[in-house]
């Protein structure tokens, strides 16, 4: 359960940091490798959960932006 969380969590971020584009991309070049690059290409492709999740770094991410920047003015 741990490992599920970890995998979801990371596979976040990175959507959330580099966008869906580039990410995208990123799994598409590993599923069209070798066994072991499918096989992680196939664990770090987006999912529903994982999705859910950048939703969620988006909305705290605008939260606190928006916060800052009421604290600067």
């Amino acid at each position: 359960m741990l490992a599920f969380a970890l995998i979801v969590a990371v596979k976040a971020f990175l959507m959330s940091a580099i966008g869906m584009e580039a990410y995208g991309a990123a799994v598409a070049q590993l599923l069209a490798g070798s066994d072991l690059e499918r096989v992680a290409g196939l664990i770090l492709a987006p999912d529903a959960v994982s999705l859910w999740v950048v939703d969620g770094y988006e909305a705290v991410s605008r939260l606190v932006t928006d916060a800052l920047a009421r604290s600067a003015a």
